[in-house]
């Protein structure tokens, strides 16, 4: 019998049912499928022991706790070389703008509509 190639996206993409269907009947998928049993349980059985080896953790309440502290902090301290009136002279000074009478590309001789864009013909 040839090689299967069918195991991979039968247990990917196929119910329960259809790959042990297949598995029942083609002998290398069913080889593979034993490989992976081992495999999975292998991994089941080292699991406990890896969780136990990390570092202990930082509850995530105190990390957003830090970090609620800091960007206060931070706030606080960015926002305290501003005052109401600074940013008041920093807007009166943005909305005197001044107006010119002939646009950049009349400037350049280039022919302009009435808005002073540039008119092609």
């Amino acid at each position: 019998m040839g090689k299967c190639n069918r195991y991979e996206s039968l247990y990917l993409f196929q119910s329960e049912e259809v790959l042990f269907s297949h598995i029942k009947d083609c002998e290398e998928c069913r080889k593979e499928y034993e490989e992976d049993q081992k495999i999975a349980s292998l991994v089941k059985e080292v699991k406990p022991y890896l969780n136990k080896s990390k570092s202990k953790k930082i509850p995530s309440v105190q990390l957003q706790a830090v970090a609620s502290l800091i960007l206060i902090f931070l706030c606080f301290f960015a926002f305290d070389n501003f005052s109401v009136n600074k940013i008041a002279i920093e807007h009166t000074k943005s909305s005197e703008l001044s107006v010119n009478d002939t646009s950049v590309v009349e400037a350049m001789g280039l022919p302009t509509d009435q808005y002073g864009l540039l008119e092609i013909e």
